[in-house]
């Protein structure tokens, strides 16, 4: 059995690991009864899914369950976002353009970026076929598994007090979108994709999540909304005709390299 992808320490012992969270994907079984989707690989051919893609044997227990905690802290800030309507005192809202900002007050951006790499990092590290066309280069693979590997902790506790502590951050930019409201006309594709060199990206049917490992290769229409800094957390909140545009822009991307 191969070593654990995290720590490179223990065993790779852990069945049936989440590449991307499942609460990140509800909304993509929500629809049909029996919940079920349809996935549609790279020949065209269709089989039925209820679940998230997992893979067997990448991670540790231990590793998993340190991921775990971390997951468990987020997803109760991505229900806050999702209702940030409701939620006046904690999210401030600025316009920009046809969009919006959110400014999320009560979100900690050091975790909420932890998470981020983290579903970066296991999306390059996987071998699934869903995620073949999404690689990191070597050394940002590499770095992105060592800020993991130290930050996270075996409890609750101690994670979000190494959180509070850890300022040394590596040097990637990254931008969130969400659509402006959550409809059945606003529901995404779910798939990673790499767009170019060093641009890539991950969509979660409610969340878009551009990731850039060469700073200089940034669109510099995002750079206003990128969460390089560590001071905010921010979102852009996209309205429904753009919001299609993103997800088409890549199902048409994809479908030329066929």
């Amino acid at each position: 059995m191969p070593n654990c992808k995290l720590c490179l320490n223990r065993e790779a012992d852990k069945p049936n690991s989440h590449i991307i969270p499942k609460f990140l994907a509800k909304r993509l079984f929500e629809s049909s009864k029996p919940r079920h989707s349809v996935e549609i690989n790279r020949k065209g051919k269709i089989r039925k899914i209820q679940d998230t893609p997992k893979e067997n044997f990448i991670l540790c227990k231990n590793c998993e369950k340190r991921l775990e905690y971390l997951e468990t802290l987020i997803s109760r800030k991505i229900t806050s976002i999702n209702n940030y309507n409701n939620l006046n005192d904690k999210f401030k809202i600025k316009e920009y353009g046809k969009n919006k900002i959110l400014e999320c007050l009560n979100i900690n951006p050091i975790g909420f970026k932890l998470f981020i790499f983290s579903i970066v990092w296991r999306t390059s590290v996987s071998s699934l076929p869903e995620f073949e066309t999404f690689k990191l280069d070597d050394k940002t693979e590499n770095e992105l598994r060592l800020l993991l590997d130290k930050t996270l902790k075996n409890s609750h506790s101690e994670l979000v007090n190494s959180i509070s502590k850890t300022n040394d951050f590596t040097n990637f930019h990254y931008c969130v979108f969400k659509p402006l409201m959550r409809n059945e006309f606003s529901r995404g594709i779910f798939t990673a994709y790499k767009m170019a060199e060093f641009q890539f990206g991950i969509f979660t049917v409610d969340y878009i999540i551009f990731f850039y490992s060469n700073k200089k290769d940034m669109n510099p229409a995002f750079e206003f909304v990128s969460n390089f800094q560590n001071e905010k957390l921010l979102i852009t909140l996209t309205g429904t005709d753009d919001w299609k545009m993103l997800n088409e822009l890549v199902v048409r991307k994809m479908l030329k390299k066929q």
